[in-house]
């Protein structure tokens, strides 16, 4: 009798954690069933960053000429462009289960341009003086 309970109480706990990371066929492939490609506009020009660019085990990446440099754990992106331009970007983390992690990028604002080598001030402030 208490096996039955036992196996009861697994089979009823398995099924939302299965519906979580996405269950079903394909599941190992797609953990995430929200997981998408992000797209952002630089200078009028489409990139887009798959979700793999966002993995915990790379530093920075390569895409269409920019380099891509993540901080999860601050949720900002910074891109430098082929030129030397460099944007900024948040990031936001939506996650669900074990397994099912997804990055969205905020909009870009450039930061720094190769001709000022230091980035640009992001408010205007008065001296006050």
């Amino acid at each position: 009798m208490a096996i039955r309970m036992a196996v009861a109480a697994l089979v009823l706990t398995a099924g939302p954690a299965l519906a979580n990371s996405g269950g079903g066929e394909g599941a190992a492939a797609n953990p995430c069933p929200w997981a998408q490609d992000v797209t952002m506009e630089l200078n009028g020009r489409q990139i887009v960053l798959p979700q793999t660019t966002f993995s915990p085990k790379s530093l920075e990446t390569y895409v269409d000429d920019h380099q891509i440099v993540p901080s999860l754990d601050q949720l900002k992106m910074v891109v430098i462009g082929p030129q030397g331009h460099m944007w900024e970007a948040a990031l936001t983390r939506l996650s669900g289960g074990k397994k099912c992690l997804v990055y969205y990028v905020g909009k870009p604002v450039l930061i720094a341009t190769p001709s000022t080598q230091s980035p640009l001030p992001r408010t205007a402030r008065s001296s006050g003086h």
